[in-house]
């Protein structure tokens, strides 16, 4: 059964080298913090009351962070670059079922 406590075990690595987004404990959940480094400000916060809403925030945030390191940032991605960002999501998912 997919829990917070495995899913926060298995993306220990990902999660304590992202630093563009932070997972804070809530009253009624968990709060998604993704930041601008750049700018210093908060972009956005997602509420996650549930292990499978906190899994999708954990992946969206890695595919976005894979998409960045492959083109910096700066142009639109290849579709071999897509197709590979694709299958390292696949695997991270594959991490905590």
């Amino acid at each position: 059964m997919l829990t917070f406590d495995k899913l926060l075990s298995a993306y220990t690595e990902y999660l304590s080298t992202d630093t563009d987004i932070e997972i804070i404990t809530a009253r009624h959940g968990y709060l998604g913090l993704t930041w601008d480094n750049e700018r210093g400000t908060l972009d956005d916060t997602v509420v996650m009351k549930t292990p499978k809403e906190m899994k999708k925030f954990i992946l969206d945030s890695y595919e976005t962070q894979q998409q960045i390191l492959l083109t910096k940032g700066k142009r639109d991605m290849t579709a071999e670059e897509v197709a590979k960002v694709k299958v390292m999501v696949r695997e991270m998912s594959g991490l905590c079922r």
